[in-house]
C-alpha cells in the first residue's frame, strides 16, 4: 500500500507526550492522560462527538484541565514531511443564533512519518519487522497568532530560529543582565543576525551570526549578554501559507520536540492528533507476534493481570518495605484483565513499590517477589473498582513484550458515509417514516458496521443504540475498560482525502427539502474539503492511494512502546552521550522566599546567599545543550589529577590532567593570554569557555575515572565541588550530581548543608565577612584564583539590598 522506501529512515528510539502535565512537568505516567481524555468534550477515538467514526483524540477544554496544552510535541523520532500553516484562522458564515467566534476553525496541520522497528536478536543478523507510520497533529495556530505574539517559540522545521536586529537606525546595547538597569558590556548593529533563547521580554544571546557584535572596551563581558526582545524580528517563517509545503528533504525531529500550538476549531482551541500507517498493519503485528517469542526476557516489559487469577491485599497502615504483605493476606479477587506498562510501574510512588529480595529458608528457596499498590486500575468481578496490593509472579500475573500486540483486534469497514449517517439519524429518530422506508438498506448497511457495533456493545450501557456523554465519559474513567478501544485497529478510507462524491451523497438526508438549499451544510462541506490534504502530500510522503489506511490509537502505542528516560541525551564531538549521572531536569526554580528561609537557617542575611548565587552562577546556573537543560559546570583538571592519581595521564590526556588552568583573555586572532603575565597560552590551558565545551572536558575525564571527574567539577547555582558532596548531604558523587540536575530547589538545599559543615564559611556568613566567605567557599587562596571575589560578594549583597 506504501511505496517502499528508497532510503530507510532512523527507527524510533523515544517516545514523548505530546503535552506536558499540568505545572509544566513532563508525563511519565500514562494515567495522567487516561484520565485527562475521559474529561475530552470532542471525538475519542474510534466515536467522533456526532456518533460517527472518528480515527483521532481530541484535547480541548476538558483535557485542558489536567494537561498544559499551549505548546504541543512529536510523540516519536521521525521526520516532518508535510506541513500547512493558515494566514488566518477560517471563518463560517454565521448562521441565525450562532456567534462568528463559534464559526472559525484551523487548517493548518504537520504530518510526521515515524519507521517502527523490533529489537534485533542477539546473535543474529535477521531484519526485524518494522512499520511505517505517521501521525497527524490537525488544528495548530495560525500564521496572524504568531505575529500577535512574537513571544511565542516557532517550529525548528520551519527553517531556522533566527532574529535580526531592527532598531530606528541605532544600535542595541547588550547587557550584562535580563533587566534594562544593567551595565551595558556591547552593542548590536542593527540588522545583525542572532540566535536566541528564553521566552521573555529579554533573551540571552546563544549566537551572532555575522560580524555585527561590538564588545566595549573595559567592560566586563558576561557571556554574549541579553537583548530586549522588543527589538528583535523572527526570521522563521513558514515556506508558505494556506497550501501544503511537502518537504522535499524530509526534516528529522526528536520525540518531545516543539510542533506548534493549538489554533482554533469551532470557537475553541482543540487538537487533533491521530496515527495512522499505509503499510499491511495487521501483517506486521504478525511478523512482530513471531519475533517476540524469540526476544530476550528483559524485552518483557508489560505486565498482564488476569481475572479470576490475580488477587489484591488489602492495604494496612503497617506494610512497608520492612514489613511487605503476604500471598496469605486477606484480599479481594480481581474481576478484569488488564495490561500495565512498566512505565506506569515505574510511575507509582516509592511507598508504592516492594521489592521483597529472593531468599532461602530451612532449605526451601523463595524467589524475589515484586509487589505494587495499585489504586483506582482494577475492579471485582462486579465492575466495582478495587485497590490493594499486586504481587507479580507466575500463574497470577504475566509478562509480555511489547512486540507481542497483547489484545489487539484488527477490524475492516467499508461502511460508507451514507450508510453511517442514516443508522445515526434513525438511532435518534429524526428520520420519519418515509424517510426510514427510503433508506431502509442504508440503515440495515449503517448497523452492520462493525466499529460502531463493537463500540455500542462495550459502552451503550441502556442498549438505546445512542452513546451518551455520561456513559462516554464513564467507560473512558475505568482503566480496565478505557484500554480496549485502545487495541483496535480499524481499515477504512481516510477523512482528510476530498472526496466530493462521498459528501455530496449525504445531501438527500441532510436537505430532505431539495427545493431549498441546506447552506449550513454546504459552508460544511467546504470546510471538509478546506481541511483536506491527502493528495498534496501523497506522492512525497508515501502515502497510498486511493486514501485507505489503518488508523490505531496513539496512546495505546505509546503506553506499549514507551520507556521513560531518566537521563539527558547530548552531543559530544559528534556522539549522542547518555548522561547517567543526571537525571531530567524537573523545573525546581529558587525564589526569594528560598533564599529567606536559609539564611534563617543559617543566622546570616539572606542578602549573603544571594551574593554567594550571583557571583558563582549568575544567571546561568542551568545551559540548554541539545534540547536539554543540565546544570553548569566548571572542570577542573588539577583536581582530577588529585583523585584519579593516574601518572600515565599526564602526557596523554594532558588537556584534563595536569596542573591548575590558567585564567585567559581571547585576542582577536583566536589566541590566547595569560590574565595577569600576558604570555601567550594554548587554549588546553585555560578554563575554556562555558556550556558544551565543559561537558566535552567532562565527558572525557568520565571514560577515565567515572567518580574523579564528576568530583574534579563544580556544580550548579553555588559551584559546590563534587568532592565536597558529602558535607553537601550526599553519600556518593553520583547522588550529588543528579540531584544538582533536577533544579535550584536542590542546589540552595546542598548549598545549606555543605555552609553548615565548612566553618569558615559559616563564620564568614554569619559575621558578614566578606573575605571569610571567599575563603569558606574557595579555599585559602582564594586570592591567587580569583582576587575580585570578596568584593564582588559585597557588591552582589549591596544590590540585594537596594531590591
Amino acid at each position: 500500500m506504501t511505496t517502499p522506501t528508497t532510503t530507510q529512515q532512523p527507527k524510533v528510539e523515544n517516545w514523548a507526550y505530546p503535552f506536558k502535565a499540568k505545572g509544566g512537568q513532563d508525563v511519565t505516567d500514562p494515567q495522567v492522560y487516561q484520565h485527562a481524555l475521559a474529561h475530552a468534550h470532542g471525538g475519542t477515538y474510534l466515536l467522533g462527538s456526532n456518533g460517527l467514526w472518528h480515527g483521532g483524540v481530541h484535547f480541548d477544554e476538558g483535557t485542558a484541565a489536567y494537561l498544559d496544552q499551549s505548546r504541543i510535541h512529536c510523540i516519536a523520532d521521525g521526520e516532518v514531511v508535510a506541513y500547512r500553516i493558515d494566514d488566518k484562522v477560517h471563518r463560517f458564515a454565521p448562521d441565525d443564533g450562532s456567534s462568528a467566534e463559534g464559526k472559525t476553525y484551523s487548517t493548518s496541520f504537520v504530518l510526521v512519518r515515524h519507521r517502527l522497528e523490533a529489537p534485533q536478536l542477539p546473535g543474529s543478523n535477521e531484519t526485524p519487522p518494522s512499520l511505517v507510520f505517521f501521525s497527524l497533529y490537525m488544528h495548530l495556530l495560525d500564521w496572524a497568532g504568531y505575529e500577535a505574539d512574537p513571544a511565542l517559540t516557532r517550529p525548528a522545521f520551519w527553517g531556522n530560529d533566527r532574529y535580526r536586529v531592527q532598531t530606528q537606525g541605532g544600535k542595541l546595547n547588550v547587557r550584562q543582565e535580563p533587566r534594562s538597569q544593567a551595565p551595558v558590556q556591547a552593542e548590536l548593529d542593527n540588522g545583525s543576525q542572532i540566535r536566541i533563547e528564553e521566552n521573555g521580554d529579554w533573551c540571552r544571546l546563544v549566537e551572532v551570526l555575522d560580524n555585527g557584535l561590538k564588545p566595549l572596551p573595559g567592560r566586563t563581558q558576561v557571556g554574549l549578554g541579553y537583548v530586549a526582545r522588543r527589538y528583535l524580528k523572527p526570521e522563521a517563517t513558514p515556506k508558505a501559507q494556506n497550501t501544503v509545503v511537502v518537504l522535499d528533504q524530509p526534516f528529522p525531529i526528536k520525540a518531545g520536540t516543539l510542533l506548534g500550538h493549538p489554533g482554533l476549531y469551532e470557537g475553541r482551541q482543540q487538537i487533533h492528533l491521530e496515527t495512522f500507517s499505509c503499510d499491511d498493519l495487521p501483517a506486521f503485528i504478525d511478523r512482530s507476534r513471531a519475533w517476540a517469542a524469540r526476544l530476550p526476557d528483559s524485552e518483557r516489559t508489560l505486565l498482564k493481570i488476569h481475572a479470576g487469577a490475580s488477587k489484591l491485599i488489602t492495604h494496612r497502615p503497617d506494610i512497608d518495605a520492612s514489613h511487605p504483605p503476604r500471598i496469605s493476606d486477606p484480599g479481594i479477587q480481581v474481576g478484569v484483565d488488564l495490561i500495565l506498562s512498566q512505565a506506569q510501574l515505574d510511575a507509582l510512588p516509592t511507598t508504592d513499590k516492594i521489592v521483597v529480595p529472593a531468599r532461602n529458608e530451612a532449605g526451601i528457596h523463595t524467589p524475589e517477589q515484586r509487589w505494587w499498590h495499585l489504586k483506582g486500575l482494577l475492579a471485582n468481578a462486579e465492575g466495582q473498582p478495587i485497590e490493594g496490593w499486586l504481587c507479580e509472579r507466575d500463574f497470577i500475573t504475566s509478562r509480555h513484550s511489547p512486540w507481542e500486540w497483547v489484545g489487539y483486534t484488527s477490524i475492516q469497514d467499508s461502511t460508507t458515509p451514507r450508510s453511517r449517517l442514516a443508522y445515526h439519524l434513525e438511532a435518534l429518530s429524526l428520520l420519519t417514516p418515509d424517510e426510514k422506508f427510503r433508506y431502509e438498506y442504508e440503515i440495515k448497511k449503517g448497523s452492520q458496521n462493525p466499529v460502531v457495533s463493537n463500540l455500542y456493545k462495550l459502552i451503550d450501557e441502556n442498549k438505546d443504540r445512542i452513546l451518551s456523554t455520561s456513559e462516554l465519559r464513564n467507560f473512558l474513567s475505568k482503566p480496565w475498560l478505557a484500554q480496549k478501544p485502545q487495541k483496535v485497529i480499524v481499515l477504512c478510507d481516510s477523512e482528510w482525502d476530498w472526496n466530493p462524491d462521498n459528501w455530496n451523497s449525504l445531501d438527500e438526508l441532510l436537505n430532505p427539502n431539495a427545493q431549498t438549499e441546506n447552506i449550513e451544510w454546504e459552508e460544511e462541506k467546504k470546510k471538509i474539503e478546506n481541511l483536506s490534504w491527502w493528495k498534496q502530500a501523497s506522492p512525497i510522503a508515501r502515502l497510498s492511494t486511493p486514501a485507505k489506511c489503518w488508523h490505531i490509537q496513539g496512546l495505546g502505542l505509546e503506553i506499549q512502546f514507551f520507556k521513560p528516560r531518566t537521563h539527558p541525551i547530548v552531543t559530544i564531538f559528534g556522539e549522542k552521550v547518555e548522561l547517567d549521572f543526571l537525571l531530567k531536569y524537573q523545573g525546581k526554580h529558587l525564589e526569594d522566599k528560598d533564599i529567606r528561609e536559609a539564611a534563617a537557617d543559617l543566622e546570616c542575611e539572606p542578602g549573603l546567599i544571594y551574593a554567594i548565587a550571583k557571583q558563582e552562577s549568575s544567571h546561568s546556573s542551568f545551559i540548554e545543550m541539545d534540547g536539554e537543560k543540565i546544570p553548569s559546570i566548571l572542570y577542573e583538571r588539577h583536581h582530577f589529577k588529585r583523585l584519579a592519581q593516574n601518572e600515565a595521564l599526564q602526557s596523554s590526556h594532558s588537556d584534563i590532567y595536569g596542573s591548575p588552568y590558567r585564567r585567559a583573555k581571547k585576542l582577536r586572532d583566536g589566541s590566547y593570554i595569560d590574565s595577569k603575565t600576558l604570555e601567550k597560552i594554548q587554549l588546553a590551558d585555560t578554563y575554556g569557555p562555558s556550556g558544551r565545551f565543559q561537558y566535552e572536558r567532562l565527558i572525557r575525564a568520565y571514560r577515565l575515572n567515572e567518580d574523579a571527574a564528576l568530583q574534579a567539577s563544580s556544580w550548579g547555582k553555588f559551584q559546590i565541588m563534587g568532592f565536597n558532596h558529602k558535607a553537601a548531604g550526599y553519600e556518593t558523587v553520583k547522588d550529588f550530581t543528579r540531584a544538582m540536575s533536577m533544579g535550584d530547589g536542590e542546589h540552595i538545599k546542598a548549598f545549606l548543608k555543605f555552609a553548615k559543615s565548612n566553618t569558615v564559611l559559616l563564620r564568614g556568613l554569619r559575621t558578614k565577612n566578606f573575605e571569610t566567605i571567599a575563603q569558606g567557599h574557595n579555599g585559602k587562596n582564594w586570592k591567587e584564583i580569583n582576587p575580585d571575589y570578596a568584593k564582588n560578594i559585597e557588591a552582589f549583597y549591596n544590590e540585594y539590598k537596594k531590591s
